[in-house]
């Protein structure tokens, strides 16, 4: 018996830790705006969500040898004269500097005329409602996306975690759908 009550403690535990780090982000962290393009999948198992990606994937170095695949780095954003976040810097190790960082992936490096790191972040992925979002509603939102003329992603970042607070199309909340 006292093996299944800790059991559940442990259950509940972690969905509250989650939620209370997001909302701590939310209420702590630095706003940035992003570039993005929306994509999306079709995985009926995964719930509805839109896959985003953004302008700012990527960042160049001087060697690409010492930049491996799969790699965590630490990403630091600052906001350019349009409002806009850019990559600033990327490390290998936490900036010790700014609680403004977030950790990132390392999709590949390129090396053409310049050598290029390409980041996966760990803010791609928006789920939405489903209980506020028909199928219907979702085919809406997909042509009104389809040809929107600025698509943005609002995120915070705090000590290198990230929340996407909402995404802007057109200037419109896909919140307020």
């Amino acid at each position: 018996m006292p093996s299944f009550i800790i059991l559940a403690l442990i259950q509940i535990a972690i969905p509250v830790k989650m939620i209370l780090d997001n909302e701590k982000i939310h209420a702590q962290g630095k706003e940035y705006r992003l570039k993005a393009k929306l994509e999306y999948p079709d995985a009926t198992l995964s719930g509805k969500y839109i896959r985003l990606s953004y302008e700012q994937d990527k960042f160049p170095v001087e060697h690409d040898s010492i930049w491996q695949n799969g790699e965590t780095v630490f990403v630091v954003f600052k906001t350019d004269s349009s409002g806009y976040a850019v990559i600033d810097s990327l490390f290998k190790s936490k900036p010790e500097f700014t609680p403004n960082f977030v950790e990132a992936k390392i999709k590949f490096t390129q090396k053409e005329d310049i050598c290029r790191v390409y980041l996966e972040y760990p803010f791609e992925k928006f789920f939405l409602e489903e209980s506020r979002l028909s199928n219907e509603a979702m085919k809406n939102l997909r042509t009104r996306t389809e040809s929107a003329q600025s698509v943005q992603s609002i995120i915070r970042i705090h000590s290198g975690k990230a929340a996407i607070k909402d995404i802007l199309i057109d200037g419109g909340s896909i919140l307020n759908l």
